[in-house]
């Protein structure tokens, strides 16, 4: 069940990875086009030129234009370069991440899949098998008629420890797809 249970896990975990790819290459796309744009200007301005064609008193005419739009384009010229600067130097998650710190390390929790949430209840250390995979079975069956659709239908359960004979702690999981 363990093996099943991290198999399950590295597979979720690949696929929230090859979604933010997708966003960052979503991303690339989008400047790929701003820098292809740029380069057939200055493409058409060397063509002209090495065709002979003196366009710079066409240019004059246009200059006008250019200044007004230099003011209209200034402000979204500045957002581009920024967020350039965000995504490819100084943000090093992905946009929605949660990230937890605890003076040691961080854990990143992806916002782009969905959530695992456990709990830790305890059990008299008698309590059969029987009972806990019944307990299973009604969070399972729970989960699937879930109005609202905020929970993936299936669950963990996954015995902890026995703690001095008195109870067994166990770890209840399911996955939800809210933050």
């Amino acid at each position: 069940m363990e093996v099943k249970n991290e198999i399950f896990r590295a597979y979720k975990e690949r696929r929230a990875l090859a979604n933010s790819l997708q966003d960052v290459g979503h991303a690339i796309g989008r400047l790929d086009r701003i820098m292809m744009a740029m380069a057939g200007i200055v493409f058409v301005f060397i063509a002209l030129s090495i065709v002979g064609i003196d366009y710079s008193k066409a240019l004059a005419s246009v200059y006008t234009v250019g200044i007004a739009a230099a003011f209209i384009f200034k402000e979204t010229a500045g957002n581009v370069f920024d967020a350039i600067i965000m995504v490819f130097c100084t943000h090093p998650y992905d946009t929605g991440d949660r990230v937890i710190m605890d003076k040691k390390f961080i854990i990143n929790l992806r916002r782009s899949s969905n959530q695992f949430e456990n709990a830790t209840v305890q059990f008299g250390w008698k309590t059969p098998p029987e009972k806990l995979d019944a307990l299973e079975e009604k969070m399972n069956l729970w989960l699937q008629t879930d109005e609202q659709r905020r929970f993936e239908p299936g669950t963990a359960c996954v015995i902890q420890s026995l703690v001095n004979q008195q109870y067994i702690e166990i770890t209840l999981g399911m996955t939800h797809r809210e933050n």
